[in-house]
């Protein structure tokens, strides 16, 4: 008995110290870009605006007047808790707080001003930080006055949709896409957004004039085909600049070649429903139609499993390469007729006792009969998946070997797919 308890004693040592937790590397967690796993799958990033190659954000840099403004496009399953700059530690949040977009301006030398916004959406919060002589401290917007007005507008990058000042909705058309850009702010009040250009890459497809109001962008593509039209209200009248990409990049369009242009990019869709349709028909006139007769099935054009399952036989037939079911029958009795290019895939007989199912697993739909005496039954699928559990679970009173099928009387389909011929 001492013994039993010396060896539990050990045990719960040996335990106890296996599941001792160790202590955190406080230096790799603020090491620049990198990626801190937290709960579920959200995890904690460190975006070090120094750098070109921040793991999981996306940089896109303007030039305007000379000033550039650099963007980090930041995943919303990847917030932003630590912001360095270098080695400085600009921010800091948390996962309750964290950044979801940062806007870089760099004004003369190292004067610097950053925007941190936190969370998305018209209730989104911004942090100003500025640079001065390679310092960087807070400041308030009221305090920084006009400057900080600068820093609310942005660019729409429609090959970067992550900014959470963006609304952007997707719809298809058949295979064409069809994208809305918004500005997500300005779109809840009329005539308003800080929208100041429109870009794709290097290509910029509007830049704000002194009476413009950008009101929406929408872009159509499909495959490799592109169209863009950006939407501007001045002075009250509506314009609209139209655009397509070709093998030289983006150009400029007139109205009447964009609608040209969209007219084809849909009617081609048209013409490939065309063309899968004619290929299906190909494919179908290639092969050889079948129909299987469940009372006497063709060994040689007919593929065969069988298999037992808690006391349940189950056959599997499939046509074999090169040929179709297009009727499945019983004798004189019809089970299945294919209509246009529709085909049985898979039959599967299932007996036990003197109880019989079929399953047919057609190219567009499902098909369930059960036995009823000489007849087949066709049923929903509860009350076959029913069928199928009752007689999985019932004791087998009644062998369904080879010679249990020879006296049943009906449904001589099992009598050959035991024995074949």
């Amino acid at each position: 008995m001492n013994s039993l308890k010396l060896i539990v004693l050990i045990q719960s040592l040996r335990l106890a110290l296996c599941t001792r937790a160790e202590p955190a590397d406080e230096e790799d967690t603020r090491a620049p870009g990198n990626l801190r796993q937290s709960s579920g799958f959200i995890k904690e990033l460190t975006l070090d605006i120094s750098r070109d190659d921040n793991p999981k954000v996306e940089r896109t840099i303007t030039y305007s007047g000379g000033t550039r403004t650099d963007d980090f496009h930041i995943p919303e399953n990847f917030p932003v808790t630590l912001i360095l700059d270098e080695h400085r530690t600009v921010w800091e949040g948390t996962l309750e707080t964290p950044c979801t977009f940062v806007k870089l301006i760099h004004k003369s030398g190292e004067h610097k001003h950053l925007t941190i916004t936190l969370g998305r959406g018209h209730r989104a919060g911004k942090h100003y930080f500025e640079k001065v002589d390679g310092e960087w401290s807070q400041i308030s917007k009221k305090k920084n006055g006009s400057e900080n007005d600068s820093e609310d507008t942005f660019t729409i990058n429609i090959d970067a949709r992550n900014d959470p000042r963006v609304s952007v909705k997707e719809s298809a058309e058949g295979e064409v896409v069809h994208v809305v850009y918004r500005d997500l702010e300005g779109s809840r009040v009329a005539l308003t957004s800080k929208v100041t250009s429109v870009i794709s890459g290097p290509f910029t497809f509007w830049v704000k004039g002194q009476f413009d109001t950008f009101e929406l962008c929408e872009e159509y593509y499909r495959n490799d085909k592109r169209l863009v039209v950006v939407r501007v209200n001045s002075l009250g009248l509506t314009k609209k600049l139209f655009f397509q990409i070709t093998g030289y990049g983006w150009q400029s369009i007139e109205k009447d070649e964009f609608e040209e242009q969209l007219k084809s990019m849909r009617s081609n869709e048209e013409q490939d429903r065309i063309e899968k349709e004619f290929a299906k028909m190909l494919d179908r006139t290639m092969h050889t139609s079948l129909v299987l007769d469940l009372s006497n099935t063709d060994p040689v054009k007919v593929a065969r499993d069988e298999e037992v399952r808690e006391g349940v036989t189950e056959v599997s037939l499939r046509p074999i390469v090169g040929c179709i079911f297009s009727k499945v029958v019983d004798g004189g009795v019809t089970l299945w007729a294919g209509k246009g290019d529709e085909q049985c895939e898979l039959v599967k007989l299932y007996a036990k006792g003197k109880r019989y199912a079929i399953f047919l697993q057609l190219s567009s739909a499902s098909m369930y009969f059960r036995s009823a005496g000489d007849a087949w039954v066709k049923v929903p699928e509860n009350d076959f998946e029913a069928l199928l559990t009752t007689m999985r679970a019932e004791k087998e009173t009644t062998s369904t070997s080879t010679s249990g099928f020879n006296g049943l009387g009906i449904l001589p389909v099992f009598v050959l797919l035991f024995f074949w011929i």
